[in-house]
């Protein structure tokens, strides 16, 4: 300032508009600083006795004070700028250097987002215009790039033991920490896993990058139990040739089911019925699958034994003739009424009539009913018969039904 310094009296300055600092405002000569732009108003006043003087001086000033921001540090490409808000003035952003490919969302805002910065330091340039001058800050953004964890599994389910290959496909990363979330760990690049129980599993990889940052990368793998197989059968014993075996199927979580009666047949029925033809002795194994495709088996050695039993059968109807002894047949009308049978060891036989009536009566396999009662041949109609023995495997049999008499 350069006010007339007073030969009587005090004076002093005063700020009627605008704004400004005065380094002492009873000097008539002082400095005023922190001037506003535009036009700011100080008076000199000088005052004496009861009087009093004043001057006014304008002081115009273009001098804006850009502010660009903070220095900092981003792990990604893009980065929000935090400059100062210009007010009324224009304002702008540039770049220098060896960033010079950055792109600015909108390069005249103030609180713009930069991107496609480059490695390293960034420099970055916040220009403020007045009317006839151009002023600016200067902002370092340094960009450390960061790793990025990424993998792949070969399987993302299956039935234990799983056995997963984990490839790696992280980029610019040089360190592996793998969890595979069953407690157990590796810091090998593309690691093999077997998960040994159901379950499921959260997999991460972790890639360390620069000032203790990581990237992570997370997938899920899912373990599926086994069905239990488990069967039981009745009779385990049967007698050839009439003797069924009705398999029981008790597995757990089966869907489905495979069976091998160990004669050269199978099932896929959940609870099979099988007849076998030939003697000996037989193992049985049934597969079980679950939903998922995973399988159990269970064997049974020599779980069935066949016997052969022998058999017994009788005809239905007969024509007695007195005069004649028939060749019995189950193929045609008989004379005689008597089974085919094979390996009976005993026998015990009863014929009665419609009112039960016993007509006859044998032990004697071969020894047929020839019709006759009392030296009579029976009149034609339906009688009903039983037989009762044991074949010669032991096994006991009964067997009842009814004749027609024809004449």
């Amino acid at each position: 300032m350069n006010a007339n310094i007073p030969s009587t009296g005090t004076g002093y300055w005063q700020l009627l508009q605008g704004s400004g600092h005065f380094a002492d405002s009873t000097d008539a000569k002082t400095v005023v600083t922190d001037l506003g732009y535009g036009e700011n108003i100080f008076r000199w006043i000088i005052e004496y006795a009861d009087c009093r003087t004043e001057s006014d001086i304008s002081v115009y000033s273009q001098a804006a004070t850009p502010y660009a921001g903070e220095n900092d540090v981003t792990y990604s490409d893009s980065y929000q700028l935090n400059a100062a808000n210009p007010g009324r003035l224009d304002g702008y952003w540039t770049v220098l250097g060896k960033a010079s490919e950055v792109v600015f969302e909108d390069s005249t805002d103030f609180h713009t987002v930069v991107s496609n910065l480059s490695q390293g330091v960034n420099t970055l340039r916040w220009y403020i215009k007045t009317e006839d001058c151009l002023v600016y800050d200067e902002v370092s953004i340094t960009y450390k790039v960061m790793p990025e964890a990424g993998f792949s599994a070969d399987y993302e389910e299956g039935c234990y033991p799983l056995t997963v290959r984990f490839t790696d496909e992280s980029i610019s990363a040089t360190q592996f920490s793998w969890d595979f979330g069953d407690g157990t760990t590796s810091t090998i690049r593309s690691p093999q896993h077997t998960y040994q129980l159901p379950g499921n599993y959260q997999v991460t990889l972790t890639v360390p990058g620069p000032d203790g940052q990581t990237s992570k990368e997370t997938k899920f793998i899912t373990v599926y139990d086994h069905p239990t197989a488990s069967f039981d059968a009745a009779p385990q014993l049967v007698y050839l040739p009439e003797d069924k075996v009705h398999f029981i199927n008790r597995s757990n979580g089966g869907a489905s089911f495979s069976w091998s009666f160990g004669d050269g047949t199978v099932s896929d029925e959940k609870n099979p019925i099988h007849l076998y033809t030939n003697e000996g002795f037989f193992t049985v194994t049934l597969k079980v699958w679950n939903e998922h495709g995973c399988e159990t088996d269970t064997v049974k050695e020599s779980f069935i034994e066949a016997r052969r039993g022998g058999f017994i059968i009788f005809p239905n109807t007969f024509a007695p003739r007195a005069d004649v002894t028939g060749i019995n047949s189950i193929y045609g009308v008989n004379s005689t009424f008597r089974p085919v049978y094979q390996d009976v060891e005993t026998f015990h036989f009863q014929l009665f009539n419609r009112w039960g009536q016993l007509l006859f009566e044998t032990d004697d396999i071969n020894v047929g009913w020839d019709g006759s009662f009392n030296g009579t041949i029976a009149p034609e109609g339906i009688y009903t018969w039983i037989a009762k023995g044991k074949f010669v495997s032991g096994k006991e049999y009964t067997k009842s039904g009814q004749v027609l008499i024809l004449k």
